[in-house]
């Protein structure tokens, strides 16, 4: 499963540029739009397996807040269980074919195995849940006049989905009004959601950036994602939702596409772009 879990593409060159401070109690990575701007909302991003501190999704971090603009908040929510990059040595090498691979295989196995079985412990659902939506309603009424959206990558694209659902439970009160947690949802090659249900219950707008290649997210997934979404758009058109195709690219491309790759690298700008476009246009949509 960890092969196939938010491993393809390598790291991006360059040096994040925002900031590391705790935000009610959580450690985050800020990204603040240039001085001067007005942001068009908040953006939470969840990142996949390699957590918080990955360079590659900090400097996507950095876009949303420059590009959108956004203010954009990246969470430590892994409970420090997160995968460190230099895993990726080993991922790779588990993929890898020949004699030297074979041989080196069980070696590997036994490294990345050492990370998936705590970070799975620590990371169940119920047990994020009760870090993540606290978080985010306390975000909530610190930026009471803004809108609210999340990015979610891989793992943390379930959450995107699970956040989507607006429970009432779940709600937040502003300023004396419940609101839900976000107003709008991304997922780029996300994985370990149960399909339907997880995509019958959601309620709020859900932009969907799916890789052709991506045995987390298959083909006969995707087509009953955006089934069941188009179904839910005929009934209620107020309600906007997409879903996104990238041919010939992998799971992990939107954070970690190989620039070097030309169609995986352009496939990442455009899916930036993707989430971008669809969070300027649904905060637009939102009404107090």
């Amino acid at each position: 499963m960890v092969q196939q879990c938010c491993v393809a593409g390598e790291i991006h060159t360059g040096t994040p540029a925002g900031r590391v401070d705790k935000v009610h109690g959580v450690d985050c990575y800020i990204a603040e739009p240039p001085a001067g701007t007005t942001p068009k909302g908040v953006i939470i991003v969840l990142p996949d397996i390699f957590g918080w501190a990955s360079p590659n999704t900090r400097i996507l971090a950095d876009s949303y807040a420059e590009k959108g603009p956004f203010i954009v908040y990246l969470p430590e929510m892994h409970a420090g269980k997160s995968f460190p990059i230099d895993l990726l040595t080993s991922i790779h090498a588990l993929e890898a074919t020949g004699l030297a691979a074979a041989v080196s295989r069980a070696y590997h196995m036994a490294r990345v195995t050492a990370y998936w079985l705590p970070f799975s412990y620590a990371n169940s659902e119920d047990t994020v849940r009760a870090r993540l939506y606290p978080f985010i309603g306390a975000l909530r009424q610190q930026h009471a006049e803004l809108s609210f959206g999340v990015a979610g990558f891989c793992w943390g694209g379930f959450w995107s989905f699970k956040l989507a659902h607006d429970r009432p439970e779940d709600r937040v009160e502003v300023n004396g009004v419940k609101l839900p947690l976000v107003d709008a949802s991304f997922a780029a090659h996300p994985s370990l959601m149960k399909i339907p249900d997880d995509i019958e219950a959601i309620v709020k707008p859900t932009s969907v950036a799916a890789a052709a290649i991506d045995a987390r997210y298959p083909k006969e997934d995707v087509d009953r994602t955006r089934e069941i979404l188009e179904r839910k758009m005929q009934l209620d058109a107020s309600v906007k939702h997409e879903v996104v195709w990238y041919p010939g690219c992998h799971h992990g491309w939107a954070v970690r596409g190989n620039p070097e790759d030309p169609k995986e690298g352009e496939a990442g700008i455009r899916a930036e772009l993707q989430a971008m476009e669809w969070f300027a246009a649904r905060f637009a949509e939102v009404k107090r």
